[in-house]
């Protein structure tokens, strides 16, 4: 939320953030928003890693995020998925 108040009313006139973040209830209450079509702009290629000293936890989640489960939340929340 940090980088939205740049875009905040009189801080810019315009601002180009996550459609998550922008779609977060504190931003939808107060700013307006347009979506950006897809073919607009270039993909933002994320990656998860584990990293060799991580601790268990984070070794157990590592496979959750390729879920059927996961991949749908992440749909829902606005992200296009390879």
């Amino acid at each position: 939320m940090k980088r939205l108040r740049w875009s905040a009313p009189g801080a810019a006139r315009a601002g180009i953030t996550a459609l998550l973040l922008a779609l977060a209830p504190p931003v939808v209450q107060r700013e307006r928003r347009a979506i950006l079509p897809a073919d607009l702009h270039a993909p933002l290629r994320q990656r998860l890693v584990v990293l060799e000293l991580a601790r268990d936890t984070a070794r157990r989640i590592f496979p959750h995020p390729q879920s059927a489960p996961a991949r749908e939340r992440l749909r829902r929340h606005g992200f296009d998925l390879p």
